[in-house]
């Protein structure tokens, strides 16, 4: 990364899922096919030509942020290494000083990390439509269409993308991974089975369970008891292995581990709804925080907190002191954007 846009935080690189290249590459085109309703091939191939004329003489785009745009970005990187909260108006500043700059690493990167860490994957979606398209961008954006649910945008352009890159792992995965989400599963499995040798960790229970329910469904018991399994062997706590393989041994006439498996599930669900019952009240709780941050309304903010605070687990407590914090050096006028 060149120094000259300034370097991410080791804790922003950790957690942002792609860093963006400096050179421009051409994939205009991509982005046409996938939001733009492209049908005519010619008029496709005229868009890519003139995109690759224009880069003999592109237009003249600033890379050195100014002074107070530095600013900005320093203080959010700052606070996102320190765990501090930044608010709406201040995400709004981000976002127009990375449109200006979008060749900025740093500026990018930032604001994906806040719309990824409020879990807004439509408004980042929409902001890297925005910006000039290149490789990691086009995957990345892939990547956040299917968080977002929007399956069938994201088929059209990894589409695309294989087309440019048909050997690409992450393009097959993801496309696999949008293809059963849309309820095409045969089509699905035929990507997910050319990624799998790269898969790791959530990633590859998932590719499992896929393929074990394709071969349940077909009643191939053994092959589906094998990727049950494998998937266990990563997570032995992912319920859709656990119910297919309940379901196969009853099939087997195999009661007796049918049982075991159905107990294990049964075990999971419990403890799934519980936290799902706690971290639903932490959630609305935290909605309601962030709507009092975002008006900057101080004084309710630490009124939420205190109550927050009772029922909070060691890691919400955790980042409920670093809000704290943050409403202490925004009450003093410390730590703002200039």
């Amino acid at each position: 990364m060149n120094t000259t846009s300034g370097i991410l935080s080791s804790k922003i690189k950790k957690r942002t899922p792609f860093r963006f290249r400096k050179g421009l590459q051409t994939l205009a085109f991509v982005f046409s096919l996938a939001f733009a309703g492209c049908g005519d091939n010619n008029n496709d191939n005229t868009a890519f030509t003139n995109q690759l004329d224009n880069q003999s003489s592109p237009t003249v785009v600033p890379t050195k942020l100014d002074a107070g745009s530095a600013r900005k970005i320093k203080s959010a990187t700052e606070g996102l290494d320190s765990g501090q909260l930044i608010t709406k108006r201040e995400l709004d500043e981000l976002v127009k000083v990375a449109l200006k700059y979008p060749h900025s690493d740093q500026a990018v990167s930032v604001v994906c990390h806040l719309y990824e860490s409020w879990k807004d994957y439509g408004g980042l979606a929409e902001f890297l439509k925005q910006l000039p398209p290149n490789n990691e961008r086009a995957d990345y954006l892939a990547f956040v269409l299917i968080k977002d649910d929007q399956f069938e945008a994201a088929i059209s352009l990894l589409e695309a993308l294989l087309k440019q890159r048909p050997d690409n792992h992450l393009l097959q995965w993801r496309m696999g991974n949008a293809l059963s989400h849309a309820g095409r599963t045969v089509e699905a499995i035929e990507f997910i089975r050319r990624a799998m040798p790269t898969l790791q960790g959530e990633e590859l229970v998932e590719a499992h369970n896929l393929i074990g329910q394709s071969h349940l469904s077909k009643n191939e018991l053994d092959l589906a008891e094998q990727h049950f399994k494998q998937a266990l062997a990563v997570d032995q706590t992912t319920l859709q292995a656990l119910i297919g393989l309940m379901a196969i041994y009853e099939r087997m006439g195999e009661t007796e581990k049918a049982r075991v498996y159905q107990e294990q599930s049964l075990r999971v669900r419990n403890e799934r709804a519980q936290e799902k019952l706690k971290s639903g009240l932490f959630a609305i709780k935290m909605r309601d925080l962030k709507k009092l941050l975002d008006a900057e309304d101080w004084n309710g903010s630490e009124s939420l907190i205190a109550e927050i605070k009772t029922d909070a687990a060691p890691d919400q407590l955790a980042h409920l002191n670093r809000v704290s914090a943050m409403i202490t050096q925004k009450k003093a006028g410390v730590g703002t954007p200039k």
